[in-house]
């Protein structure tokens, strides 16, 4: 089949075999020689994980190959994913933290009981939603670091009594956002609210990358939803300044949509000082990583997404 890129078939490949593979498929070894390919996919990289990025080339429609597309490419924007990924887990880590602190605050001024809340949260779910939450809190019940804190407050679903302080540290954070959009109903507060809705977006981001998956393996992929509100007013204002044009065609790709969200809640959820200043250093640090080694002079939506991130760094984490 022209241009197919499935390997059919399950056999193990060796890494040489790897190597003529991704040559089959148009790819260079100008920069990056065969030799230099074959002993980076033994030591470094899975080919399965290194050729996903090959999906932001495009294809010569007359022959199936593609484009513009050196190994040494595939090798460089491996690295950035991987320091890309290492940034964005912490800055996700951070945001969860900092936003169960200004829960914790924003609670203590409506109810004077650290369980009640807690207790109403379960009582309204459906059958189904307590089993999940359930089953998802029992995961922490042998826990070295929180199976004290499970055993004492959760062990036996039918008499929870829990301080909300200790149930949202046990909580995964999707069940976490769950509960908070509970604190932020009942409580009626809209900064909870507006908070919640970033970090949905950074939930998913942050899932990516406690997994390890590739982030920028494929840039182009669309987003199914609109882009969060005030994220499309905080670029469009100055000093940012996005032409709607820009605007739609970045946050209408979801993985620069989600990048950019994280981006913004860090700013706008972590209160700490040094913890802005030691991210600041590494998004600085990446942005001069992202032209180091290879200009993408060829590649607009490499460029395109670099730049953005660039300018977003610069605004948003100067050092």
């Amino acid at each position: 089949m022209k241009g197919c890129d499935i390997i059919s078939s399950d056999v193990f490949l060796t890494a040489k075999e790897q190597v003529k593979h991704c040559e089959s498929k148009g790819v260079q070894f100008n920069d990056f020689s065969k030799t230099q390919a074959t002993k980076y996919l033994e030591e470094n990289n899975n080919y399965f994980k290194l050729r996903a990025f090959r999906k932001n080339y495009h294809k010569e429609p007359s022959t199936g190959l593609y484009v513009h597309l050196d190994f040494a490419d595939l090798v460089d924007l491996a690295i950035i994913d991987n320091r890309l990924r290492a940034i964005l887990l912490e800055m996700a880590i951070s945001i969860e933290h900092f936003s169960k602190v200004h829960l914790l605050k924003t609670i203590q001024k409506h109810e004077s009981s650290g369980s009640q809340i807690v207790k109403d949260y379960i009582n309204q779910l459906s059958k189904d939603s307590l089993n999940i939450l359930i089953s998802d809190l029992s995961k922490n019940s042998n826990s070295t670091y929180c199976g004290d804190l499970y055993n004492k407050y959760l062990s036996n679903p039918s008499q929870i009594d829990c301080p909300i302080w200790v149930f949202i540290e046990i909580l995964s954070f999707g069940q976490y956002l769950h509960f908070y959009k509970f604190c932020a109903d009942k409580v009626n507060d809209a900064e909870l609210t507006r908070r919640l809705y970033l970090m949905w977006t950074v939930k998913d981001l942050r899932n990516a990358c406690a997994h390890n998956n590739c982030l920028i393996n494929n840039i182009n992929s669309p987003l199914k939803r609109r882009p969060n509100m005030e994220i499309q007013r905080v670029l469009s204002q100055p000093p940012i300044s996005f032409a709607a044009d820009a605007r739609k065609k970045h946050l209408y790709r979801i993985t620069t949509y989600e990048i950019i969200t994280t981006l913004y809640s860090h700013k706008e959820i972590v209160t700490s000082h040094g913890v802005h200043q030691h991210i600041s250093t590494r998004l600085q640090e990446l942005k001069k990583r992202f032209y180091r080694d290879r200009t993408y002079r060829h590649n607009n939506l490499i460029q395109e997404t670099f730049n953005i991130l660039s300018k977003l760094i610069d605004i948003w984490y100067p050092v």
